[in-house]
């Protein structure tokens, strides 16, 4: 393969080196076994995860409406000191206690 990988590149020099190296790489690891725990099962199991995965960034970054996903905004936690008033930090009153359910 690296032979021909060589008789590529000179034959076709805008052709990817670096591309056609790392399939022959791969190909190699994965002859030597390197990748056998990524087998149909584990790909079957990965996959609705995976999906899952990118459907809750879709509708996060707003690409999507997906209704059955839907975000709530996390509560909001106030640590204050007792000696600084709270109207420098917040011009609005704070929240009561009700309002974060």
């Amino acid at each position: 393969p690296f032979f021909s990988l060589l008789v590529t590149h000179i034959i076709m020099p805008r052709a990817s080196f670096l591309g056609h190296l790392s399939g022959i790489l791969a190909g190699y690891l994965i002859g030597v076994g390197l990748f056998s725990w990524l087998d149909p099962s584990a790909f079957v199991n990965l996959l609705p995860w995976t999906v899952l995965g990118c459907l809750f960034v879709l509708k996060r970054e707003g690409a999507f409406a997906l209704p059955f996903i839907e975000f709530s905004e996390p509560p909001v936690v106030l640590l204050l000191r007792d000696d600084v008033p709270y109207e420098l930090f917040f011009p609005s009153p704070p929240l009561k206690m009700g309002a974060l359910v």
